[in-house]
């Protein structure tokens, strides 16, 4: 697989595979087409607001994993990395990692969620603050409170099978039994 180094940051070892920068593309570029299509912008508005809002999609899911790895180091069991791949991204945990106890894996699974609602709420202050209206700002502010409150939040009660719902799914009913 064609991975990438993006660098170091928060204690954590940041890679994108090829199918993320694919993958960005194509979210900029959908994007950019609901500015000109939906919005009625000019091309130049589309094309900034479109890769703002690319940046905000990428860094969104950086403040997701960030907030899963603030959770992890507080167990005791940190994370090493972020990969980003397609248009999604995982947790990068030590390949020696033992077995851990269900409530590690849902500590772990706790901080990106949480991470995320307090993002939402960020944005929801920014919409306050410009308002609603059909400006750039305010329509990049929405994208922003759409994503990380139903993708990165809410996401938490669907289990998709790769995401953190799936993990809550595995482990919750091991912790709530009381397994070790």
């Amino acid at each position: 697989m064609n991975e990438y180094f993006l660098g170091h940051f928060a204690g954590l070892r940041w890679s994108a595979r090829l199918s993320a920068f694919a993958g960005w593309a194509l979210v900029c570029i959908t994007l950019t087409l609901i500015g000109l299509l939906a919005f009625g912008w000019a091309l130049i508005t589309a094309i900034l607001s479109g890769l703002i809002a690319t940046v905000a999609f990428v860094m969104s899911a950086g403040w997701h994993q960030i907030g899963h790895a603030i959770a992890a180091r507080g167990t005791g069991y940190p994370m090493t990395g972020v990969r980003y791949w397609g248009v999604l991204d995982s947790s990068i945990y030590p390949d020696d990692e033992p077995a851990l106890p269900p409530a590690i894996h849902v500590r772990r699974a706790l901080g990106g969620p949480v991470a995320s609602l307090l993002l939402s709420a960020a944005a929801g202050i920014c919409i306050l603050l410009i308002g609603t209206g059909p400006s750039p700002a305010s329509r990049i502010a929405q994208f922003v409170l759409l994503l990380n409150f139903a993708a990165y939040t809410l996401q938490a009660f669907m289990p998709l099978g790769f995401n953190d719902g799936s993990t809550f799914l595995r482990w919750l009913p091991k912790l709530i039994q009381g397994e070790k």
